[in-house]
């Protein structure tokens, strides 16, 4: 015998799909896939912004943003030289200060991802994977 299909939650209404769904950085009809994203952070101040750093073996999508709780996503990496994201930081409250780690070393933004800027002095460092706020 088959196994059956499972039941529905307790209050007997159909299950409905919420995610995830592609963020559509592909040439695929569908929109396709965004290939692999690693770090992930939001807004203390406003959790409906949110950051993503994608990293698919040098392929990859670079920071996306949303700021609708992730239902709409858009590349913001105007001076992002290097879009293989390994580690993101929202230093602020709002968003607007972020820094994210590349294999070349870290990148800046100060207007919430309007335009970044590579920090000289982490050329050396490799990949910067994490960040922790030293104040």
């Amino acid at each position: 015998a088959s196994p059956s299909a499972p039941l529905p939650p307790a209050s007997h209404t159909p299950w409905t799909t919420v995610g995830p769904s592609n963020i559509g950085d592909s040439i695929t009809p569908d929109g396709g896939e965004a290939g692999t994203v690693q770090p992930v952070v939001a807004a203390a101040a406003n959790p409906d912004v949110i950051y993503t750093g994608g990293n698919n073996n040098a392929a990859s999508s670079g920071v996306l943003k949303s700021i609708d709780f992730g239902r709409h996503w858009v590349k913001v990496n105007r001076g992002l030289a290097d879009t293989r994201i390994h580690g993101l930081y929202i230093v602020d409250q709002h968003g607007e200060h972020v820094v994210a780690g590349t294999p070349s070393g870290v990148y800046e933004t100060l207007d919430s991802g309007g335009s970044w800027t590579h920090i000289a002095q982490t050329r050396g460092w490799g990949v910067a994977n994490s960040f922790r706020n030293g104040s």
